[in-house]
């Protein structure tokens, strides 16, 4: 038996038929109730329980006989999971949850998306930066095609000697500033 856990996550409904949809629908109809049971899958019986706690711990345990496709898409529903305030972010053997409020800026470098924190760490990240701009909240802006900034973190923006922009961050990282998301960014400071 394989087994998944993960904390930090509330409702779990894994279904692969078209039944998932009036399955979704009967579980946030009966949400008071706690526990479900008995998901039809093709032939098969899929059990799953809902338990609903507010003074709990918010985890998932998958319990499976051999991992499959199924438990692969449990990992990249935890792993892609937006309603917390935090990304896993890999740093040589170190996995580490980081903060919105810690990430100086989120970036492209060497065809991998990294973050960089506060400190001026790198950290690879799994999820694509297009995917992140939709989970990231509003301070989170984009500075060039490759680049999403932090705008609390940037602490002023230098002219280049090459006739661009650059922004300057608090733990010393510089990026590039294109022109067209330069004067986006100076139309929102305008209307303040």
């Amino acid at each position: 038996m394989a087994k998944l856990s993960f904390g930090k996550f509330g409702i779990l409904c894994v279904l692969r038929t078209s039944q998932s949809e009036k399955l979704d629908a009967k579980i946030r109809s009966n949400s008071k109730r706690g526990v479900f049971r008995g998901a039809q899958k093709g032939c098969e019986i899929l059990k799953y329980r809902l338990i609903i706690d507010k003074n709990a711990e918010e985890e998932i345990i998958a319990v499976v006989h051999s991992p499959s496709s199924l438990t692969q898409q449990i990992e990249n529903l935890v792993f892609s999971y937006s309603g917390s305030d935090c990304l896993l972010g890999h740093r040589e053997e170190e996995l580490r949850k980081l903060n919105f409020s810690e990430i100086e800026c989120i970036t492209v470098l060497d065809r991998k998306v990294v973050a960089i924190d506060i400190k001026g760490r790198h950290y690879r990240i799994q999820e694509r930066l297009r995917d992140l701009e939709n989970i990231l909240p509003s301070y989170f802006i984009r500075i060039n095609k490759s680049t999403l900034a932090n705008e609390h973190r940037i602490i002023r923006f230098d002219a280049a000697f090459s006739g661009g922009v650059d922004a300057i961050f608090q733990c010393g990282y510089r990026e590039y500033v294109s022109r067209r998301c330069f004067a986006e960014i100076r139309r929102r400071y305008e209307g303040i």
